[in-house]
């Protein structure tokens, strides 16, 4: 789940700004499985790389990001008790960096990270309680944004071995 919220691993100096209420969804708990569109990413990536690079440097990205293409979190009451906190571990490790969500219902999250020289903003929709959709632009000073795609899907009850606890 962690990765629908923002994509990234946990945060506990981040400044945390609320523009508005925080609504926790509604989705059922238990393992989810996220998949993100590696490709579409890498696409994009790569069109700021020489032509002649781009084959070598495909691969040396696709080799890396296979193991982030697929992962399992175990959802749990905690978690969305803890709804706002997860948010804010969700954006990584920054400590100059300020998370702003603009919107919150339980059917959508609109957030915002600006950090110095970049500025990530995600759309998470959840379609229902099995099934959300999100979207993270980033805005790298220099760089032209890329995006990333990514859906989450509910299995089971019963949380899978190796899921990450949230």
């Amino acid at each position: 789940m962690k990765k629908i919220i923002i994509g990234v691993v946990a945060c506990y100096t981040s400044l945390f700004v609320n523009a508005t209420e925080i609504v926790i969804p509604d989705i059922k708990l238990g393992n989810w499985v996220t998949t993100t569109d590696v490709a579409a990413f890498l696409d994009q990536a790569l069109a700021s790389v020489p032509e002649a690079s781009r084959p070598m440097v495909r691969k040396m990205m696709e080799d890396k990001m296979q193991s982030t293409n697929h992962s399992s979190q175990c959802i749990t009451q905690e978690t969305l008790n803890n709804f706002d906190k997860m948010l804010e571990s969700a954006f990584g490790d920054n400590k100059n960096c300020e998370l702003l969500v603009n919107e919150s219902s339980k059917t959508k999250l609109v957030a915002s990270m600006t950090c110095p020289g970049s500025v990530v903003n995600i759309e998470t929709l959840f379609i229902n309680d099995k099934l959300s959709s999100s979207s993270v632009v980033s805005n790298v000073q220099g760089m032209p944004p890329t995006t990333l795609n990514m859906t989450s899907k509910w299995t089971s009850e019963t949380c899978s071995q190796g899921a990450s606890a949230h």
